[in-house]
Order: C-alpha cells, then sequence, then structure tokens
C-alpha cells in the first residue's frame, strides 16, 4: 500500500469484503469465496504468492496446484510439504526479503515459460498422472492379482 508501483493484489484469506484504492495501486481483500470463484480469481492473475510458513503439517497444496495448472509462477517460503513442487515456476522467497519486487518480475513471465509450467503440472499432478502414479503403485504391489 506504499503506492509506489502500478499493481492490483488481491488477497484471498477470507478477511473481506474490503478494498484500498491509491493512485497506481490497488489491493482487494476477498471474503471467504467458494472454489469456482477463487479458481476464476486466481486464473486472472499474473502471479501467485503462497506465503505459509512451516508448522509441521501440509498446507497450501492445493493452491500450488491450481496455480501450476494455470501456467502462474508462484512465490513460496520454504516449507517441506511444498518441497516436491519446488521446481519450473515455483520460487522460493528468503524470509527476509519484500516478496512485491519478486512479484512483479515473475509477473512478466513469457507465455513459453507459462506453457513449461502447465506441462510440468499436467506430467506431474494432474488427476491423469495421479491416476498413472496409483496404478503404477498398486501394479508394483501385484495388484490386481491374475486371475486363477
Amino acid at each position: 500500500m506504499r503506492d509506489r508501483v502500478a499493481v492490483e493484489l488481491v488477497i484471498a484469506d477470507g478477511s473481506g469484503p474490503r478494498r484500498w484504492v491509491g493512485r497506481r495501486a490497488t489491493v482487494e481483500w476477498l471474503p471467504y469465496v467458494p472454489q469456482s470463484r477463487f479458481t476464476d480469481a486466481l486464473s486472472r492473475s499474473h502471479a501467485v504468492y503462497l506465503p505459509v510458513r512451516e508448522t509441521g503439517r501440509s498446507a497450501g497444496q492445493m493452491v500450488l496446484v491450481a496455480s501450476m495448472e494455470a501456467g502462474l509462477p508462484t512465490l513460496i517460503h520454504p516449507n517441506e510439504s511444498l518441497q516436491p513442487y519446488r521446481g519450473v515456476g515455483i520460487e522460493y522467497v528468503d524470509a527476509v526479503e519484500h516478496p512485491l519486487d519478486r512479484l512483479i518480475q515473475m509477473a512478466d513471465t513469457t507465455e513459453t515459460a507459462r506453457r513449461s509450467i502447465r506441462k510440468r503440472w499436467e506430467r506431474d499432478f494432474s488427476l491423469g498422472a495421479f491416476s498413472s502414479n496409483v496404478l503404477c503403485a498398486l501394479g508394483r504391489m501385484g495388484w490386481p492379482e491374475p486371475a486363477r
């Protein structure tokens, strides 16, 4: 809200609805929204910031996977539960670094890079990838048993 750059920030933490409008920047806080509205807001974004801190439990995977599906570069805090997702389009922010400058850079990601993020999602995290992984795991356990 320093209003130093032209940016529209949408905060989806359930604390809204409210909106702040400066000369150059806007901040909108969303109330709790159903998944369809959240996905719609996400799809209009250029970059995602997921400030999930290490708490010893899993959190943030669904938002991260939805970001990848949409081809959005995503900035996250170092977090053990999100480690498997780090890679194409997923970057860590240092605990003392202010994320805005990095997010602005990430928002300029080329369409080619966004396609790479979506391809990684499809290969590693889509329903098809999940189904294939489950079938492979079941096969390694000997399922289904051969007909006798």
